[in-house]
């Protein structure tokens, strides 16, 4: 039995997302993750998602940073940033320079009123790992708007 379907986005027709399989075939909830999905759909595949990278992480010694960021990912999906910003945190203090989850946590820093110094040095650090990566470039701009270092 399938669990989601494709369908064309109805104000995008060249566009196509998946949805979950039980939904009717009409226009409306033809779209990208819609409060829908999300709500009866999604959250089982976070859910599952997340225990699969909590087994690696635990088994897995090299794959670990990148686990506890996908997981940190997952959480923030999940509306839950307390939870993102502690996984991005031990990711980080595995290794100090893996820039996903400093970027990530440079942003929730900066964007949810949290310490802009280090929301500055995450970013800093994210940057120096990923020069060419325009989130990064993203993020460390957004850290110097809300510092007021911007012109």
């Amino acid at each position: 039995m399938r669990r989601v379907r494709r369908t064309r986005r109805a104000a995008e027709p060249h566009a196509w997302d998946w949805v979950p399989a039980y939904l009717e075939r009409r226009s409306q909830v033809s779209h990208g993750l819609c409060g829908v999905c999300y709500a009866y759909f999604y959250p089982a595949v976070f859910d599952e998602a997340k225990a699969r990278f909590e087994e690696v992480a635990k088994n897995e010694p090299k794959a670990t940073v990148a686990a506890e960021t996908m997981i940190g990912i997952i959480m923030e999906l999940k509306n839950q940033p307390g939870e993102a910003r502690q996984r991005y945190e031990r990711a980080l203090q595995l290794d100090s320079r893996a820039a996903v989850a400093a970027n990530n946590l440079a942003w929730s820093y900066a964007n949810n009123d949290g310490n802009l110094d280090i929301a500055l040095q995450l970013a800093q650090t994210a940057k120096a790992e990923m020069p060419g990566n325009p989130e990064v470039s993203d993020t460390l701009g957004f850290v110097y708007y809300k510092k007021g270092l911007h012109t």
